[in-house]
């Protein structure tokens, strides 16, 4: 009897993966890939928050940050009132990646971002900068949310 169950239990927590259609999957990650440039372009930060995980993680600048909701959506309200987007465009594209399960995704890509600002002396500053960097996908009840990024950066001054 304890033989039946175990056997039973494995058919019904192995997932069939014939039924994923990686291309609509592939499709969903990069449909949040753009969504974040458009919040970033359009300084959306509740909206930015709303694609993370409960326990989203950034890792940049040689730190690792685990930002509730409230302190993202402060985060990036601060940042996109002190910034405005010339860019925030691919330069390669996004290579995506997924876990044999499919419940875990990752994105690659190599990204140009100029932003213009006012720097300590009041003076217009326009800077360029090349990211690298990786954002990881988790599925949480069906729907894809970003569990963490981390990114590295070459910057230039323009």
């Amino acid at each position: 009897m304890l033989s039946i169950g175990v056997i039973v239990f494995q058919f019904f927590s192995c997932k069939n993966h014939a039924d994923i259609n990686l291309e609509e999957e592939k499709g969903k990650i990069l449909e949040l890939h753009h969504l974040e440039r458009q919040y970033h372009l359009n300084k959306m930060a509740e909206e930015l928050v709303g694609l993370q995980t409960d326990d989203f993680t950034s890792i940049s600048a040689g730190e690792i940050y685990k930002p509730t909701r409230t302190e993202g959506i402060a985060m990036f309200s601060d940042y996109f009132s002190a910034v405005d987007f010339e860019s925030w465009d691919d330069i390669t594209e996004p290579v995506i990646k997924f876990s044999d399960d499919f419940t875990v995704a990752y994105v690659t890509v190599k990204k140009n971002v100029v932003i213009r600002f006012k720097d300590g002396n009041g003076k217009d500053t326009t800077e360029s900068t090349e990211f690298a960097w990786v954002s990881i996908y988790k599925k949480v009840n069906n729907l894809w949310k970003m569990d963490l990024i981390a990114s590295t950066n070459k910057a230039r001054s323009s």
